[in-house]
């Protein structure tokens, strides 16, 4: 996957000297992963996902593998962030969080939840906005591996991944947070 891929971002290099909170639009843990690879060592990034996710084989042990805490959209989402802010101040590194809660059925981006904003208030740690452009069509809603080849173009599906610059919580209401990181994304979207 990581051919598929570019990243950008101003200060991705030194982020193993940093605890960082990636807040994702778009929904895609694999290109994400595939991006981060060279630059943080993925064992020490836990991600909370949706608990329907990991419904069958492939994607339980994807969402193992990358440390995955279940999220109830319906129910009590704070088990899992507690859960995530436990790990974050005890064994993990990063976080990746999808803060819309699902991906777009529209292409444009959704509402954000205020999960990421209250792990960060509550942690102190940074929010790196993370934007995925390309997953639309290379991996549809209800698709569960994603297509590499445009039959229209007889091309590779054009995605690419962008970071941010962080987000501190500091000085900032759990709104506030969740507004300014929506706007980064909406702005790195353009």
């Amino acid at each position: 996957l990581h051919r598929l891929f570019r990243a950008v971002h101003p200060t991705l290099a030194e982020l193993t000297d940093e605890i960082a909170l990636f807040t994702a639009a778009g929904c895609d843990q694999a290109a994400i992963l595939s991006a981060l690879k060279k630059n943080i060592d993925i064992t020490k990034l836990v991600t909370i996902m949706a608990s329907e996710r990991g419904s069958d084989g492939i994607e339980r042990k994807a969402f193992r593998v990358c440390g995955g805490i279940p999220i109830d959209r319906e129910g009590d989402f704070m088990l899992a962030l507690n859960r995530a802010t436990a790990l974050l101040s005890d064994s993990h590194d990063y976080l990746l969080i999808f803060p819309e809660g699902t991906r777009s059925r529209t292409g444009e981006l959704g509402d954000f939840k205020q999960g990421a904003a209250m792990i960060s208030k509550e942690t102190g740690i940074p929010i790196i906005p993370v934007c995925i452009r390309g997953t639309g069509k290379a991996m549809p809603v209800g698709k569960k591996c994603p297509k590499y080849l445009n039959p229209f173009k007889l091309k590779k599906y054009s995605l690419a991944v962008s970071f941010g610059e962080s987000i501190y919580p500091s000085g900032k209401s759990v709104e506030e947070i969740t507004s300014s990181l929506r706007a980064r994304v909406a702005g790195m979207l353009k």
